[in-house]
């Protein structure tokens, strides 16, 4: 499960503002029970 644990703001080195956001965790992998397909 990847969980939000923070956002910043920014902007790059040619003055352009924008939202970063910090993660935290990892992929799981789910297969569903009607199709038994698995998706990331």
């Amino acid at each position: 499960m990847v969980k939000v644990i923070a956002t910043e703001k920014r902007s790059s080195s040619d003055g352009r503002k924008f939202n970063v956001l910090i993660l935290q965790g990892g992929i799981d992998v789910v297969k569903s029970k009607t199709t038994g397909r698995r998706s990331p």
